[in-house]
């Protein structure tokens, strides 16, 4: 009975690698050929598996969830135009790096980094109105909250 058992697990792991694997998060920033953030551009990845679909932040961060390794075509849509990159993601890479892709022509360039550009938002929020405080983290993006203004009275 346990040799079955064993043999049935092993089968989904290999019919659903999903279920054993939970996946690799492609993550970093679009930016166009200025450098300046690309926010609310769609991001969607697609290899040999299930694609993934992601849209930037205002910071021009994304995260797209549940890849597995391999190669993948990247389609960025971004005030009405399409850019497209490529990237792989080895076995062998490190788990915390960044794909910051920069829009130019039609072409989504990728630079492959360790720089936490996710770190650098928050940073970067905060310098620029002190009076901001981090709440947390959700999936990843920045949720940053501004004191009130003296005479600001609370929404209900």
């Amino acid at each position: 009975m346990k040799r079955l058992l064993l043999l049935v697990l092993l089968i989904c792991s290999y019919a659903f690698p999903s279920l054993a694997h939970q996946g690799f998060i492609l993550s970093g920033q679009v930016t166009d050929a200025n450098n300046k953030p690309v926010k609310n551009a769609g991001v969607k990845v697609v290899g040999k598996l299930t694609p993934a679909m992601a849209n930037t932040n205002k910071y021009g961060l994304y995260q797209a969830f549940g890849l597995q390794w391999g190669s993948y075509e990247v389609t960025i849509l971004a005030d009405g135009k399409v850019y497209v990159g490529k990237v792989s993601i080895s076995a062998t890479d490190p788990l915390k790096r960044y794909y910051n892709f920069k829009l130019q022509g039609k072409t989504a360039t990728l630079t492959v980094t360790d720089k936490d550009m996710f770190r650098e938002a928050v940073m970067q929020a905060v310098k620029d109105d002190p009076n901001s405080r981090i709440d947390g983290v959700r999936e990843g993006f920045i949720e940053i909250h501004y004191a009130p203004e003296e005479g600001d009275k609370p929404v209900k």
